[in-house]
């Protein structure tokens, strides 16, 4: 079977596990085929299908095979999933497809039943390394004294679109709790459910920019 469904709750896990497997393969990144939504929009659409398997059809560019890989599944229209049938059931020769999706309510049965489901659980880890380095940060964003335009900078550096500042969210989140004797019990509490309200924000159709913004800057009456 080519085509394989990747089910779990936490993004990054399935991320990573698509990752790996693809690097075993030793699939080169030119002949990585995403499915992503554009920038801002809240679906996939069947013409962005059409588009993408077009590409799978095509023989792979330096590598044996080609990946197929679209992380965000669940954003996929009801027309796109249909559209997708063709080539999971089909695929190329040449290509492996990996799905991503939260759960398997997410996607039709059909889509399930032409792929080979796969579980992941588990959460993200941290190293010390970037500990330091989001602690560092940290400091410099909670600090009332820090001018808004240094802060600004310092978001700028670190997330650079709303796919980054999803991950650098989920960072945070675990960093904080791994520190959390470094907060005052109230502040702790109220910073994390500002970090868990952001990650929900972001799903959606959002600027990842005002939701930053509104958790590190100062309010203006």
């Amino acid at each position: 079977m080519h085509a394989f469904c990747i089910i779990g709750t936490i993004e990054e896990i399935r991320t990573s596990y698509i990752q790996k497997q693809i690097a075993e393969l030793k699939i080169n990144a030119i002949d990585q085929i995403l499915l992503d939504p554009k920038e801002e929009e809240t679906s996939i659409g069947i013409a962005q299908v059409k588009d993408w398997q077009k590409l799978l059809y095509l023989r792979p560019v330096v590598s044996q095979m080609h990946a197929g890989i679209i992380y965000k599944a669940e954003m996929l229209t009801t027309e796109a999933q249909n559209a997708l049938l063709k080539i999971v059931e089909e695929p190329s020769p040449s290509t492996v497809i990996y799905i991503s999706c939260p759960s398997e309510t997410s996607l039709l049965p059909t889509i399930f039943s032409r792929c080979q489901i796969i579980h992941v659980k588990g959460i993200p880890t941290v190293t010390p390394t970037v500990d330091d380095a989001f602690i560092k940060t940290l400091r410099v964003l909670m600090d009332a004294s820090t001018p808004i335009g240094k802060k600004m900078q310092e978001i700028d550096v670190e997330v650079k679109d709303k796919e980054s500042a999803k991950r650098w969210i989920t960072t945070m989140i675990i960093v904080v709790k791994n520190h959390k004797e470094q907060f005052p019990h109230n502040e702790y509490s109220r910073f994390q459910q500002a970090l868990f309200l952001a990650q929900q924000q972001l799903q959606g159709n959002v600027s990842y920019k005002m939701v930053l913004d509104h958790i590190f800057l100062p309010k203006i009456d």
